[in-house]
C-alpha cells in the first residue's frame, strides 16, 4: 500500500472505479458485499479479515462491493453508513484480535444516495504479526492466499514469531 488511504483522499469514485475495471480480489484486497452480521461467526469473520491481511502484507477490506464468480469487483449495492456501524466494526477486531493490528475504518458515502456507501477497512503491514484470532478456547492465525483465506501452519506460525521476535532485537540493538 504505497498511497497513504485517509477518509480525506478516498472518495466513492474510487470504489465504482473497481466494479469499472473488473479489479479481482487479491492477497491485499478483500471483497465484502453486505455488513458483518452481529453472530459470533460474523464477528469472528470480520476478525479473520482483519488479521488475514495483517498476517500477509496489509491491504483492503472493502465492504460493499459485490463480487462476480471469479472474485472481481461486479456491482456497488452500498450498504448502510452509520457512527454506530463505524465504531462496531472499530471495537470488534480490537476485542477479536491479539495483538491488535490497529487498522482504519473509512466510511466512504455515496453522494448519489445518502446513507448509502462503503466501508473501507485498511489494515497496515504489521511488523507485529503473527495476530491471532480467538475461536473458543484458542487461537488460529489466518492469512490470506490470493483471493481466499488459509490458517498458517505451525512452521509457517514459527516463522512469523521468530521474524517478530528478531525485528525487536534490531531495534533494541539500533537503539543502543
Amino acid at each position: 500500500m504505497g498511497t497513504q488511504i485517509t477518509q480525506e483522499t478516498l472518495r466513492f469514485e474510487h470504489l465504482r472505479g473497481l466494479v469499472e475495471g473488473k479489479i479481482p480480489e487479491a492477497a491485499d484486497l478483500d471483497y465484502k458485499g453486505q455488513l458483518y452480521g452481529n453472530s459470533d461467526s460474523a464477528k469472528r469473520d470480520l476478525c479473520t479479515d482483519v488479521a488475514a491481511q495483517a498476517n500477509t502484507q496489509g491491504g483492503l477490506v472493502i465492504v460493499g462491493i459485490d463480487e462476480d464468480s471469479q472474485a472481481r469487483a461486479a456491482a456497488t449495492p452500498g450498504v448502510s453508513i452509520s457512527d454506530a456501524e463505524t465504531l462496531r466494526m472499530r471495537q470488534i477486531p480490537a476485542s477479536g484480535i491479539a495483538p491488535f493490528p490497529a487498522p482504519d475504518v473509512i466510511p466512504v458515502e455515496d453522494p448519489e444516495r445518502p446513507g448509502i456507501g462503503c466501508y473501507v477497512i485498511a489494515v497496515p503491514r504489521s511488523p507485529r504479526f503473527p495476530h491471532g484470532i480467538t475461536i473458543n478456547d484458542g487461537f488460529r492465525w489466518p492469512r490470506r492466499n490470493g483471493a481466499s483465506i488459509t490458517y498458517m501452519s505451525e512452521s509457517e506460525l514459527s516463522s512469523a514469531y521468530r521474524s517478530r521476535f528478531s525485528l525487536v532485537n534490531d531495534q533494541s540493538v539500533r537503539a543502543q
